[in-house]
């Protein structure tokens, strides 16, 4: 949290970049290229919000970048995150829907286990409530499983493709223009940026420090 300084600073690039991400999967690359099941990009409806879903773990990879980057302008960061993951985008979408998909099947294989006892549990009962109430105990536990042993593993496994897809390469600028004509956010973070960069320079020239080098250049 000490990179971020505040929580607010954190919450909006989070909630920036994964609108972004959105945008450009829906707008800009052809996302049902980089699904793993053959013919499920006849199901669009489907196949879309699998693809949403998986937009979590990008959301994440992007934020573990911009701690990899130690620029001190955060905004800057991860608009450079999100250039790399556009440059990179196919194998990233890729790995985060397959982990996606995976996370089903465990929540289904969970549930099944819980099931078991639940419902050796639930033919000592007569009721009707209490018996619903147990399949939805084995539900929920199935899906906090998931929360607190697949999501971690998933979320690791992304940023680590993220890492490795993106390593060495530079943020391609071709890329920004094209950004901004789908995603609003992505203007509003461009901007969010200089103006820090702005502010860090004219500390720089009351305290004597000299800005960042990789910050952004301002027009």
């Amino acid at each position: 949290m000490g990179y971020f300084k505040e929580i607010s600073v954190l919450a909006f690039v989070d909630r920036v970049v994964e609108g972004i991400v959105r945008a450009v999967n829906r707008r800009l690359v052809n996302v049902m290229s980089a699904l793993p099941i053959p013919g499920l990009e006849g199901a669009g409806k489907a196949a879309t919000r699998i693809v949403d879903f998986s937009l979590k773990y990008v959301d994440e990879a992007i934020i573990a970048h911009t701690f990899r980057t130690e620029n001190p302008n955060v905004y800057d960061a991860a608009r450079s995150g999100v250039l790399l993951y556009c440059e990179s985008w196919k194998a990233i979408l890729k790995n985060a829907v397959v982990l996606t998909l995976l996370s089903y099947v465990f929540v289904i294989a969970a549930t099944v286990i819980f099931l078991i006892p639940f419902g050796a549990l639930a033919l000592l009962f007569e009721t009707q409530a209490i018996r619903f109430a147990l399949f939805v105990m084995a539900v929920f536990l199935g899906v906090a499983l998931k929360w607190i042993l697949w999501d971690p593993i998933a979320c690791t496994s992304t940023i680590l493709t993220f890492l490795h897809e993106t390593e060495g390469k530079e943020p391609n600028p071709e890329w920004e223009e094209r950004i901004e004509q789908v995603s609003s956010q992505f203007k509003e973070l461009k901007q969010r940026a200089t103006d820090s960069f702005s502010a860090y320079t004219s500390g720089a020239g009351e305290g004597g420090q000299e800005p960042p080098s990789n910050a952004p250049e301002t027009e």
